[in-house]
C-alpha cells in the first residue's frame, strides 16, 4: 500500500541526505519514514529503516548506535528470511566492526554468514563474504590465509559487472596482503590492477576501506625504499609512480564522510612526509589522534602515534611515549603486524 511505499521512499531519502551530510533534512526524512512505517505496520519496511539508519550512523561515526541498528535489522531480516537485506545488513555490520578495530568479531560474522550462504546465495554475496574474511585476517596477521581468501573472492565471477565497489575493495585488500607478506613484485602488479578497476575519484558515499588498503601498500613501498629496507628498481619506481599520483585525489575525495576523516588525516600525514614536508606531516598525525580519540577509532589513533614516534628524531623526549601508546593500542586490538613494527622501532630507540 501507499504507506509502505512512502516508508521505503523516505528511508531512501534519509540515506541520501545522511550520506550527503544534510543533517536537518536527514532528520526530517527519518521522522517521516518512521511515521510511514507506523501506518504501514509492515515488518519488512522496518528492515529497510534499520539498514539505512545504520549506514547513516556508520557514515557519521556513531558506530555503537550503527551496530545496534544493524543487529536489530539482522534479527528481523532473519525472521522474515529477507535474504537480500540480511546480506546487506551483515556486510554493513562486519564493516562497521572493522572500522572499530573489532577484527575477530568482524571475521566471525563474515565467516558465519558465508557458511550459511554458500549453498543458497548468489556469487556476489559469496564474493563479499570471502573478501570480508580476508580483510579481517590481514589485520589479525594471518597473511597466507588472507591472500588465499582474497584470491578466492576475485575468482568468483560477478553477475553484475557494474559492482565497482566490490571489485575496488577486494583488489585493494590484496595489495596490502601482498605487501605485508613481503611479496613486493606482486604488490606493484596488484596496485596496477587496482587502479585500472577503481573509479578515478571515490564517490561521495565511499568508505575508507575501499581505498586505504591500497594506500597503505603504496606508502609502505615508498617508506621501505626511502629507509633502504627494500629498495625498488628504477623500473619499479616508474611503475609505482601513477599509483602515487592518484593518492592525493583519493584522500581528498574520501575526506567527506565523518567516518573517514581520522583516516584521511593519517594518509595526509604520510603524503606530506613523502613530499618532504615534515612539520605538516606531524600536524596531520596529531589531528588524526585528536579525531580518532573523539570518534572511537583506536586503529587510526595507534597508527598516528606510531607514525609520529617512528619519524621523530631519536633523541626527541616524546618519541618513546608515542611508541609506547601505539604498542598499548595494537596489543588491545590484536594486530600483530603493527605491534611488531612499533616494538621494533621502540627497541631501536631505547
Amino acid at each position: 500500500g501507499m504507506p509502505s511505499l512512502m516508508a521505503v521512499g523516505y528511508s531512501n531519502l534519509h540515506l541520501i541526505a545522511g550520506l550527503a551530510g544534510l543533517r536537518r533534512i536527514a532528520s526530517l526524512y527519518k521522522r517521516l519514514s518512521h511515521e510511514a512505517i507506523e501506518k504501514s505496520n509492515r515488518t519488512s519496511d522496518r528492515i529497510f529503516a534499520y539498514l539505512y539508519e545504520g549506514v547513516v550512523l556508520y557514515a557519521n561515526c556513531k558506530l555503537d548506535d550503527a551496530v545496534k541498528s544493524f543487529e536489530n535489522g539482522i534479527q528481523l531480516a532473519d525472521e522474515l528470511r529477507a535474504t537480500r537485506q540480511l546480506e546487506e545488513l551483515t556486510a554493513s555490520l562486519a564493516s562497521c566492526l572493522l572500522l572499530q578495530g573489532k577484527y575477530e568479531r568482524s571475521y566471525k560474522i563474515w565467516k558465519d554468514y558465508y557458511e550459511r550462504a554458500i549453498r543458497k546465495e548468489g556469487p556476489q554475496t559469496q564474493a563479499w563474504m570471502v573478501y570480508g574474511q580476508g580483510h579481517s585476517l590481514i589485520m589479525l596477521g594471518n597473511l597466507e590465509e588472507a591472500i588465499r581468501l582474497l584470491n578466492a573472492s576475485l575468482d568468483i565471477p560477478m553477475v553484475d559487472a557494474s559492482d565497482r565497489i566490490l571489485d575496488t575493495t577486494r583488489n585493494g585488500a590484496l595489495c596490502l596482503a601482498y605487501f605485508r607478506n613481503e611479496q613486493f613484485a606482486e604488490t606493484i602488479e596488484q596496485l596496477e590492477r587496482f587502479f585500472q578497476i577503481a573509479p578515478p575519484t571515490p564517490a561521495i558515499s565511499s568508505f575508507n576501506y575501499e581505498y586505504t588498503a591500497a594506500l597503505n601498500a603504496i606508502f609502505g613501498l615508498l617508506e621501505n625504499h626511502a629507509t633502504g629496507k627494500h629498495r625498488l628498481s628504477e623500473a619499479d619506481l616508474r611503475r609505482l609512480e601513477p599509483s602515487v599520483q592518484r593518492a592525493p585525489k583519493i584522500i581528498k575525495a574520501l575526506n567527506k564522510l565523518p567516518a573517514n576523516i581520522a583516516g584521511c588525516w593519517l594518509y595526509e600525514g604520510l603524503l606530506a612526509w613523502h613530499k618532504g614536508n615534515k612539520s605538516k606531516a606531524f600536524a596531520h598525525w596529531k589531528k588524526c589522534i585528536e579525531t580518532a580519540e573523539r570518534d572511537g577509532l583506536p586503529y587510526e589513533s595507534g597508527r598516528a602515534h606510531y607514525e609520529i614516534g617512528r619519524h621523530l628524531d631519536a633523541n626527541d623526549p616524546s618519541r618513546t611515549g608515542h611508541l609506547s601508546q601505539a604498542i598499548e593500542i595494537f596489543e588491545t586490538l590484536n594486530t600483530p603486524y603493527e605491534l611488531n613494527l612499533a616494538r621494533s622501532v621502540l627497541q631501536g630507540a631505547t
